[in-house]
């Protein structure tokens, strides 16, 4: 074959087929491909009496040499067809034209039947539209001018639909009218060339060979041309020319002769493309860059020396790509890159990519091989790596040439860099679409149907909204996604709520940024990316439950708003885009799971067989969990419900052991069965990690990285399959899913979220970067606390930290202090990822400073977590509200809770805990029961906690003692009351559960309505000494008295903490408030509220209407005369003090709050959300204005912080006012959607309900 089919030596590459045949017979990569051929030719001949595996065999063969790069076509089996039979004749000694030779002619030629077939199908033309191609060229020319006047109207078409296309000709003017060109010769003589270059085509439609070779020609003539033409004009004549067809033959959009023309020039536009690349860089251009890069690699001293100095300067010069990698710390110094092997591995890398390119430059199919395979690379890794990259690089390339060759700029060398990235780009560009899967027609009408969509809405806004509001319509349980707002509300209800109005932006401005950059690749893919990742990183994560559906009806909703068919360009270029978006949320979702193609089958297979073997999925169950409770470590102390330490058999007879074997089995059940759906699969981790994580005391990574660790031995036991089966690596690839999605949600948990996570490490990398980075940014840091958390100079006594900042540097102590604190710091850091190791290391911390004297606790990381986004920003130069910012006040706000938690379990010390028990047992046996001791419990704080009575509404706090022993409902909040202790005696022991117990009961307390906070158990724990002395006869200051003192102290440490947050007010927000209304009220509360409620007059919507004991239409100088209106006001500035002076005070604000919004919700009329949240809305208006202060300023910021806060408050007790239940509202808005639905629209619903 080598010395009989033409080229054929060229063809390889891994082996010098130029050398002797003696010398090839010895080349071990020769031996191996000659191996592969006569492999490829046995599988004809095993396959010969079997005629549906010879043709798939003949189809794999032609596919594989197809797929090839350079691809090897009929250009080579065409000769190896017409000569193969001398080679039979010769070697078995048969005559010409024997049986022999004519069998091995005609199983080549069958070969090339479907190489023929396959290769034209390659280029994207199928029968139909070779058939249409030929019919319709034909009619085209058979009308009345013959093939002249079909050549001009054609022409005259394109000047006028291909851009630009005019200013191409020299020879002739193109902006004459058409009338004068066609009486030009020039413009004639250019026809007939059009003309014949797409005879060309149109003649060889059916030979492939014939075909790619005519397209080549009249490729590479257009781009010899002085002015190329290239993809910016062929590109929008194969967008357009189907238009050209349907208007000169009267045919429809969807007949195959328009389908046959777009894809005729998407052929050739395919070739042209890789055309383009070949002819980008000149002959001369070529040996200047084999010799530049030898002239690199020669100055640095080896390959890998020239690639470290191309990618320090890339890092410096292409903007984030420092922060692209993530094996190494791009953001070091250059001297600590060159000894970082990780980074010396990746330079490597890119150079091996550079020298495939330079080594194939003189090769145009190896060139081009070398340039798909790169960019396919790139485009392929995660996230991908686009034109964001390479744009610059190919900007800025020419100036690293300059520097390090000392050529100038428009020098070969350097224009020979720029041109080899262009032809790269060039393919990137092209390829970063096709991947994408948009086409110019979907690109076009996604602009101009969003612009209508927005047109029609009354701007973008708008149109995001209605678009909204039809996804909560249309896409299944999406109203229960959003947490921030009550989804469920009417239609208007919604368009008014600023929570909805906020989450609508960040909807539309992602759709906006989506269409922007629909003709952007690179943007366009970094787009979808980032909001497939925000999506996938949202707890739970949104996926492919949700996006499928927006994917299968957006159509209808485009349809519908823009009144086009659901069939349109309009309304399926949003299918496609939501197609593009959910195939890489597809990818995302499959890479986050970890989990395989293969693995997943094998997943299924092997619990079919676990199953059946086992005679059911509960007996596999009971086989399982048996063996759990072995070899997962303390995994029989979790259990509650049954005794997990019986015997094995009298585990299988115990019905609460059966009943938890039901649900864990369940449990992995539903992930084998959604296996093949990665969104549904997704959704059932994490309700699978949220129902662990939520057990008191919660079931986390502890337990089931052992179960990851072990689960292949259980699968090795009962499949009996070997350690390193694909089943046992399976199981525990799919249990290593689940932990990473526990991990992810208690790492939530704790406080720090995935985009806190990256941004931590991103940041920690910048603050750290050079030599003894991580002592500097300690240095930074601490120095930056001592200025800005109060007191902090203070706490150290082994040096002065009083002295100036120089001085401190210099000092042994102070360095040694910051090393330690630098060190806790980094220890967090470094167990970002780890929610063990996190929890572990707050722990220790927490321990250390807590050990501290004078103790160092939460006041002063309140500070620190309050202020440190100040540091991040000054440091790294990045916004108030960025992503570093917000991370690193998470990250010392979950130390803060966990610094609170360790000072909760040490204020209960050993001797509390037993006197705690002790005391409780003899409170219980003295009373004869536990609701007995309950109650006495009860009556005594009724007469000892302030108010206690009146906040029980289900009975009359209020009668005779002898009476409410005997009331049903007392008996029902009495057992609520005891079982709320008994759970935080019952637990003291253990911390974890203590915690969990303590945080469930200030959740429960605060989330009545009224809630129940501090202004009662602050009371309670002063004075339950005293009931404890009287009940069980001790002292006071007894020990058992003690412990309930502690116990409570502890409770009320959890519940001032909780109720801080659930008011949402600052420290400094707090200390604002404070300094800002004593400024409004320097003349007097009485002036105060009139200037306050004069504004809200002219400020908040109907206000003037609500009173109705003095006309509040008058003028202003009228109304502050008037004395009604004088203690209007009065009443209003009072109220308002009382929430300014308890905002230190969470208990006492709280209850300021409720009773303020009751006063409200009682007037009647009642004076409800209608008016407060206008005035949560424009607050800040009459702040900025009354104290001169700026938009942006703490002041202006915080009173709707203040009013949003009570606000809140307002819209729960409304609720309850009103008396419907959440799940009353969501049945009320859905059943209501189905009347209308149902009846055609709302007025016929309401005409069926009258008619009724």
């Amino acid at each position: 074959m080598l010395n009989n089919v033409p080229n054929m030596r060229g063809q390889f590459s891994k082996f010098n087929a130029f050398q002797s045949d003696e010398d090839l017979q010895k080349d071990a990569e020769f031996i191996n491909q000659r191996n592969n051929i006569i492999r490829g030719l046995d599988s004809l001949i095993n396959s010969l009496d079997k005629p549906g595996q010879l043709q798939k065999t003949l189809e794999n063969l032609a596919d594989f040499h197809l797929d090839k790069k350079p691809r090897v076509g009929l250009e080579f089996f065409g000769p190896l067809q017409k000569y193969s039979h001398l080679y039979i004749e010769s070697t078995l000694n048969v005559a010409p034209g024997s049986a022999e030779a004519r069998a091995w002619t005609n199983l080549l030629t069958a070969l090339n039947n479907v190489i023929r077939d396959h290769a034209i199908e390659r280029l994207g033309l199928t029968a139909n539209d070779r058939k249409a191609l030929d019919s319709s060229w034909k009619k085209l020319r058979s009308g009345a001018g013959g093939r002249k006047n079909a050549g001009v109207k054609l022409v005259l078409w394109m000047l006028s639909n291909v851009p630009n296309m005019r200013s191409q000709f020299s020879k002739f003017d193109a902006n004459q009218p058409d009338s004068v060109l066609k009486e030009n010769t020039e413009f004639l003589n250019q026809v007939d060339r059009i003309l014949g270059g797409i005879e060309s085509l149109v003649n060889t439609v059916n030979d492939p060979v014939a075909l790619k070779a005519a397209i080549d020609k009249l490729a590479d003539a257009h781009l010899s041309m002085p002015s190329r033409i290239g993809l910016d004009f062929f590109g929008p004549l194969q967008q357009n020319i189907a238009q050209y067809i349907q208007q000169e033959l009267g045919v429809s959009a969807d007949s195959d002769e328009s389908k046959a023309w777009p894809d005729l020039f998407a052929a050739y536009n395919l070739v042209l493309k890789e055309r383009t690349v070949l002819k980008i860089i000149s002959d001369n251009e070529k040996v200047a860059l084999k010799s530049s890069w030898k002239a690199l690699v020669d100055a640095a001293g080896s390959q890998e020396g020239a690639a470290v100095n191309l990618v320090l300067w890339m890092f410096k010069n292409i903007p984030k790509m420092p922060e692209r990698f993530t094996k190494f710390n791009g953001l070091q110094s250059d001297d600590d890159l060159r000894k970082d092997t990780e980074f010396i591995k990746q330079a490597n890398d890119i150079a091996g990519g550079l020298v495939s390119l330079v080594n194939n430059i003189d090769i145009p199919g190896k060139l081009q091989a070398a340039i798909d395979r790169l960019v396919d690379v790139h485009l392929n890794m995660k996230p991908s790596v686009g034109l964001e990259y390479f744009g610059p690089l190919e900007e800025k390339i020419a100036q690293y040439l300059v520097s390090a060759l000392g050529v100038t700029e428009d020098s070969n060398e350097a224009k020979s860099w720029t041109h080899l990235l262009n032809a790269f780009n060039t393919v990137l560009r092209e390829d970063s679409l096709q991947k994408i899967g948009l086409s110019a027609v979907d690109r076009k009408s996604l602009e101009s149907s969003w612009n209508q969509l927005a047109d029609v809405a009354g701007g973008k806004d708008k149109a995001g909204t209605n678009l909204v509001l039809w996804l909560l319509d249309n896409v299944a349980k999406m109203r229960e996604r959003f947490t921030k707002f009550n989804a469920f509300q009417s239609d208007d209800a919604l368009r008014a709520d600023q929570e909805f109005v906020n989450q609508v932006q960040r909807i539309t401005q992602g759709i906006d940024s989506l269409v922007d950059n629909v003709n952007n690749p690179a943007g366009l893919q970094s787009g979808i990316e980032r909001l497939v990742d925000a999506h996938l990183n949202m707890q739970p994560s949104i996926g492919l439950a949700y996006f499928g559906s927006v994917q299968q009806y957006i159509h209808l909703y485009v349809a519908k708003t823009l009144g086009v068919a659901a069939n349109s360009h309009e309304a399926t270029s949003w299918t496609n885009l939501w197609a593009a978006f959910n195939k890489v949320l597809k990818e995302h979702s499959l890479e986050k799971l970890g989990i395989t193609d293969n693995e997943r089958k094998v997943l299924v297979s092997s619990w079919k067989r676990l199953t059946t073997e086992a005679n059911g999925q509960q007996n596999l169950g009971v086989k399982l969990v048996l063996w759990m409770l072995d070899n997962v470590p303390n995994m029989r102390d979790q259990f509650t419900k049954f005794n997990a330490r019986q015997s094995n058999d009298d585990l299988k007879r115990d019905a609460g052991f059966l009943k938890q074997v039901k649900k864990i089995i369940g449990g992995l059940g539903s992930l084998v069965d959604s296996l093949n759906d990665p969104g549904q699969l997704q959704a059932n981790l994490e309700r699978l990690a949220g129902v662990h994580l939520n057990f008191i005391p919660s079931v986390g990574v502890e337990f089931f990285e052992p179960l990851e660790s072990q689960i292949g031995s259980f699968i090795e036991q009962t499949l009996r399959v070997d350690s390193n089966s694909a089943e046992s690596k399976a199981w525990t690839r799919l249990i290593g899913a689940f932990n990473r999605v526990l991990k992810e949600q208690a790492l939530q948990q704790i406080g720090i979220s995935d985009s806190d996570r990256k941004a931590l490490a991103s940041s920690w990398k910048l603050l750290t970067a050079g030599e003894d980075g991580v002592q500097k940014a300690g240095i930074s840091l601490v120095l930056w606390m001592f200025n800005n958390v109060p007191n902090m100079r203070q706490r150290f006594t082994k040096f002065n930290a009083n002295q100036p900042d120089d001085v401190l540097k210099a000092d042994p102590e102070f360095l040694k202090q910051v090393d330690v604190i630098i060190g806790g710091l980094k220890s967090f850091l470094d167990t970002v990822d780890d929610p063990i190791g996190l929890q572990t290391n707050m722990d220790r911390v927490a321990e250390a400073h807590l050990s501290m004297e004078p103790t160092v606790g939460v006041t002063y990381f309140k500070a620190l977590a309050q202020k440190i986004d100040a540091f991040i920003e000054k440091s790294l130069g990045v916004a108030q509200d960025s992503d570093e910012s917000q991370a690193w006040t998470n990250l010392l706000t979950a130390f803060k809770r966990i610094l609170r938690n360790r000072k909760v379990l040490r204020s209960i010390s050993d001797n509390n805990k037993s006197d705690l028990t002790a005391s409780w047992n003899r409170l219980v046996e003295k009373a004869g029961s536990r609701q007995n001791a309950g109650v006495n419990l009860v009556l005594w704080m009724l007469d000892n906690v302030p108010n206690m009575r009146n906040k029980f509404t289900k009975f009359n706090a209020n009668q005779p003692d002898d009476v409410l022993r005997n009331n049903a409902e007392f008996l029902n909040q009495v057992n609520l009351i005891a079982g709320g202790l008994e759970s935080l005696v019952k637990n003291v022991n253990n911390p974890g559960r203590l915690l969990d117990a303590l945080e469930r009961l200030s959740s429960a307390h605060l989330n009545m309505q009224p809630s129940v906070g501090l202004e009662y158990f602050q009371p309670l724990q002063q004075k339950i000494a005293s009931y404890i002395a009287n009940a069980l006869g001790v002292a006071v200051d007894s020990d058992k008295a003690k412990a309930w003192s502690n116990v409570l102290g502890a409770f009320n440490t959890i519940l001032e903490f909780s109720s801080v947050e659930k008011i949402g007010l600052s420290d400094s927000d707090k200390d604002a408030l404070v300094s800002s209304w004593n400024t409004l009220t320097v003349s007097g509360l009485e002036k105060a509220g009139v200037d306050l409620v004069l504004w809200m007059f002219e400020n908040i919507p109907n206000m003037r209407r609500r009173f109705t004991k003095f006309d509040a239409t008058q003028s202003n100088d009228n109304l502050k005369n008037d004395a009604e209106f004088i203690a209007q006001s009065n009443r209003i500035v009072g109220g308002l003090d009382s929430l300014v002076k308890s905002v230190n005070q969470p208990g006492e604000l709280q209850a300021n709050l409720e009773k303020l919004v009751d006063v409200h919700l009682h007037l009647v009329p009642s004076v409800g959300l209608e008016y407060f949240e206008p005035l949560q809305q424009y607050i800040h208006l009459y702040i900025e204005k009354s104290l001169g202060v700026s938009s942006n300023s703490v002041e202006a910021k915080v009173w709707p912080g203040l009013i949003r806060a009570f606000n809140k408050v307002l819209r729960e007790h409304s609720v309850k006012k009103i008396g419907l239940s959440d799940s009353d509202r969501k049945s009320i808005v859905s059943s209501w959607k189905k009347l209308a639905s149902r009846a055609g629209s709302k007025l016929n619903a309401g005409i069926n309900l009258v008619l009724w």
